[in-house]
Order: structure tokens, then C-alpha cells, then sequence
């Protein structure tokens, strides 16, 4: 009984802390856009939607890695050639993951321990919705040497959407596409993983483009792929 009590007051805490914590999606930079367009040439920018986390009200000091979900979707069924990433397809080199960039607005916090392993990929949902996985770890763990402070704006990765493979037969640039952080968790030295999955304002979590409109049509909650930590280790 006493054991199945501490169970449910470490449960408790865990979720009270998770309650406080944020997830944010812009364009840019942490507090950037909410919304870019592209010209869809080769000659075109990437663009590179911004990931970044709000620390929990009792902070973190033991955070070595992040697993994070990003689903997008098209505003039509199938997915245009433009928006399906799959390997074999010719837009597989038309998006990039990082872990590794310093944004102007919010820390790298595992960048202050060298450089962060960065691991993901596209899977394909079908219909009209596709998503990104992404894992980035600090191989060598950081133990309590730094404390992530409550309420501080935190960098996680970098999605880009690059014009590679866009050709006169890959049609889907122009289409309004809405692309929404659903999920980060956060992988502890110490402890279980702490999931975050609430915006820090309405539709805070979720970047459009070619003037698409964010909604609730993907999934707030997405299931792990596994243990960041275990990824380099």
C-alpha cells in the first residue's frame, strides 16, 4: 500500500509539473512568425520552422534529449507530389531536421554541452497528413550540471522545407499547408521522461504556409518512438 501511494504522489507531481510546461512552432526564430510563404523555385530560401520548449514550473536540471512528433497536413487527400517526402519519391531530400542551430530568441540547452546527435525521419499517415520524427540527444549526458528554469523559452530542433527535387511535374508548393508540434518529450538523466504537449497560446504550436489556417485537424497526442536516451548509448 505504501509503495503504491508513493507511486501515485510521484504521478501527481509529474503531471502537475508537465501542466506548466509549453510547446511553441515558428517560423524563423523562437517567437517569430506563425506563417511564411515561398516562391517554390530553387532559388527560394529554406525556410526552417523553429521548435522550442517552456521549462516546467519546477524547472529541469537533468534533460539529455528531447522526442519530438510534427504532423502536417495538406489541404487535400493524397498529398500533392510537393509534400510527400517519401525516400523513394523525388521531394525525399525536400525537408531537414537539426538540433544543433542557436536561435536569436531562446537557448540551445543542450548545445551547451557540445554539439547534440540529431536522428529522424517522414512517415507517411496517409490521406493527407504526413509526420516528422525527430530525436536529439547530448550522447554524453549532462547529469545536473545545468538547470533548465521555469519559464524559460528553450530551442528543441529545426523542421526545414527545402525546394529540392521541385521540378514542372511536382505540383504542391502553392497548396496552404498546415504544420503542428504535437508532442515533446522530454528524456531525463535521472527519473521518467516528462511529455509536453500544450501550446503556450492558442495555435502557438502550430506554423502555416502559403497561407494555410491552423485547426484541429491532426492529432494533439502522438505515440513515442522510443527513448531518446537509448539512441547513443
Amino acid at each position: 500500500m505504501k509503495k503504491i501511494l508513493l507511486t501515485t504522489v510521484a504521478l501527481v507531481a509529474l503531471t502537475a509539473s508537465a501542466a506548466s510546461a509549453q510547446i511553441n512552432a515558428r517560423w524563423t526564430d523562437c517567437g517569430g512568425v506563425s506563417a511564411v510563404t515561398s516562391t517554390c523555385t530553387l532559388l527560394s530560401p529554406v525556410r526552417s520552422l523553429i521548435l522550442s520548449w517552456v521549462a516546467p514550473s519546477a524547472g529541469a536540471s537533468t534533460v539529455v534529449g528531447y522526442d519530438i512528433k510534427v504532423t502536417y497536413a495538406t489541404p487535400a487527400a493524397p498529398k500533392s507530389c510537393w509534400w510527400d517526402f517519401n525516400p523513394a519519391g523525388p521531394r525525399a531530400a525536400g525537408f531537414g531536421l537539426a538540433g544543433t542551430d542557436n536561435p536569436v530568441s531562446c537557448p540551445n540547452f543542450l548545445g551547451a554541452f557540445g554539439s547534440p546527435n540529431t536522428a529522424g525521419g517522414y512517415q507517411d499517415l496517409g490521406g493527407n497528413l504526413g509526420r516528422f520524427n525527430i530525436a536529439v540527444a547530448n550522447a554524453a549526458g549532462q547529469g545536473a550540471d545545468a538547470t533548465a528554469f521555469a519559464g524559460t523559452e528553450l530551442y528543441a530542433a529545426t523542421i526545414q522545407i527545402k525546394t529540392a527535387g521541385t521540378g514542372a511535374g511536382c505540383l504542391g508548393c502553392a497548396d496552404g499547408v498546415q504544420i503542428r508540434l504535437n508532442d515533446i518529450s522530454l528524456a531525463n538523466e535521472v527519473g521518467p521522461a516528462l511529455d509536453i504537449n500544450t501550446p503556450g497560446t492558442a495555435n502557438g504550436n502550430c506554423g502555416t504556409w502559403q497561407a494555410g489556417v491552423c485547426d484541429a485537424a491532426t492529432p494533439t497526442k502522438n505515440a513515442t518512438w522510443g527513448s531518446v536516451k537509448t539512441l547513443y548509448r
